[in-house]
């Protein structure tokens, strides 16, 4: 017998890097090239929203650690691949296809029939 249990995913601790925090208590010209070169921002829009909104407010300070955090929803995390790895992948696939059919018993039956 199989039985599925329903899991509750608990929020992600999100580690904002000091660049970003130091860009927040500066101007806005700072903050806006800050929040665009933090990739983890790209991953997360809706803390970037927050934090656009909210300023230093959105992270929590861990003393013992002495790091910026954000709690962030699981389901919030946009899915994305790097090209790189995108790229290797498909390579990859491509490569197995191809040595799947060279190598399948369809093949090297039509290939003695040809001959």
């Amino acid at each position: 017998m199989l039985i599925y249990e329903k899991r509750v995913k608990t929020k992600m601790r999100v580690v904002i890097p000091k660049y970003v925090v130091e860009a927040l208590a500066c101007d806005g010209t700072a903050m806006s090239s800050a929040l665009d070169k933090a990739h983890l921002f790209s991953v997360f829009p809706k803390l970037r929203l927050s934090v656009l909104s909210q300023g230093v407010q959105a992270f929590t300070y861990d003393s013992e650690k002495e790091e910026h955090f954000a709690l962030v929803e699981f389901d919030d995390a946009c899915k994305f691949v790097p090209n790189t790895i995108y790229k290797q992948v498909h390579f990859d696939n491509v490569k197995f296809l191809s040595e799947k059919q060279v190598f399948s018993d369809n093949f090297y039956k039509c290939s003695l029939e040809l001959l």
